[in-house]
């Protein structure tokens, strides 16, 4: 299993680089963004379980010489009131493990943080794809400001491969509200840069 998810399911953001032709998906209403390699495109998902239930949304895709895979689900709906009180992490928790596919997983851990603009949950699994074919890494997110909802659902598909994997964990990486820039726990401020001097002093003669 790749154990950087790990890593990263506990930040939750991470630095990421600049794309060569990035897409910043910001819909007009919307709290949030996300920054993508290319422009995504819109795709109809509709439920395991239940066909005629589909919901509109943005997705992108990117698949590595058919031995690996990258599908990323994103939708945001403004609000007309602050929804922030009614999700609670109880009530995001409940709607993270009820998204479909989710109750065929192992489900790893789900983590819960929250700032001055908004409150957020995340649920990280990893399992079968429908097919049974290949394994996948799944994290959904929720995010909820105080005048849009934000979903997020990704897969990570097939064998490790490390371009794969960056790509992944940047793209989820650089999900953060309008007003708040993502953090970057690779800067250091000056006082920590540089390491101390904790070699003892060398004897002299």
């Amino acid at each position: 299993m790749r154990l950087w998810l790990g890593m990263f399911f506990l930040a939750m953001i991470t630095a990421f680089p600049a794309f060569a032709e990035e897409y910043t998906y910001a819909p007009e209403g919307c709290d949030f963004i996300m920054t993508f390699p290319e422009e995504p495109r819109a795709t109809q998902r509709c439920h395991d379980k239940v066909s005629d239930k589909c919901t509109l949304m943005t997705s992108f895709t990117k698949v590595y010489d058919m031995d690996a895979a990258i599908n990323i689900y994103v939708s945001c709906k403004p609000t007309e009131t602050d929804l922030r009180g009614q999700f609670t992490p109880d009530a995001r928790r409940t709607s993270l493990l009820a998204r479909p596919g989710v109750d065929t997983l192992e489900v790893y851990d789900v983590t819960h943080s929250e700032n001055e603009k908004a409150v957020m949950s995340a649920l990280l699994g990893a399992g079968p794809t429908p097919s049974g074919k290949d394994v996948m890494v799944y994290v959904t997110q929720l995010w909820v400001s105080k005048s849009s909802v934000f979903t997020m659902e990704a897969e990570l598909i097939g064998h490790d491969i490390s371009e794969a994997d960056k790509l992944f964990s940047d793209i989820l990486g650089s999900l953060h509200h309008k007003d708040l820039k993502p953090e970057n726990p690779n800067e250091k401020s000056e006082e920590t840069e540089a390491e101390p001097d904790t070699q003892p002093e060398a004897k002299k003669e």
